[in-house]
């Protein structure tokens, strides 16, 4: 729980340092409240930090929690969406309706990032300009989007959070 804490917070800094739309905001409340509660807290303080954008939209993310949580269930990420070599799943894959979430270990992170970047574009995602590899942070952001769908992803490390939107 306290890795997925630490993704989603990560996430939502990385959202607002990278000048994110209160739309990408409110994706990262919602990955932020699949979470869970300790999610949510981390998740509300990085938006207090990143600006009243990102706070608006975390706004209710403590009460809303644990009502997300109680509609998850098992999913499976998308076949178009590639997966890097060696990626092994943390928990289970959840399907929070019209959200995917999950979590792995990663044997080389920055190789993870370098192929996903590559894989969603042969299968034909527009991975967004803005997408980053940090050698300091040993730590990545990518955004890919197709058909409507988005998939955003955060590396730190040797963890990623993966979220498929539809």
């Amino acid at each position: 729980m306290r890795t997925t804490a630490l993704a989603a917070a990560g996430l939502l800094a990385a959202l607002a340092l990278s000048g994110c739309s209160e739309e990408a905001a409110s994706d990262a409340t919602t990955t932020a409240k699949a979470a869970g509660s300790s999610a949510s807290a981390a998740a509300s303080s990085a938006a207090d930090a990143a600006g009243s954008a990102a706070s608006s939209a975390v706004g209710s993310a403590g009460s809303a929690a644990s009502s997300a949580s109680e509609s998850v269930k098992a999913g499976k990420v998308p076949e178009d969406v590639p997966l890097p070599k060696g990626a092994k799943v943390k928990g289970t894959v959840e399907d929070l309706g019209g959200l995917i979430m999950a979590n792995y270990d990663l044997v080389d992170p920055k190789a993870s990032f370098t192929e996903m970047k590559s894989a969603l574009a042969a299968k034909g995602w527009q991975v967004a300009e803005e997408s980053a590899w940090s050698d300091t942070l040993t730590s990545g952001t990518l955004t890919a989007t197709k058909d409507k769908r988005t998939v955003r992803l955060l590396i730190l490390d040797k963890e990623m959070t993966l979220s498929v939107k539809s």
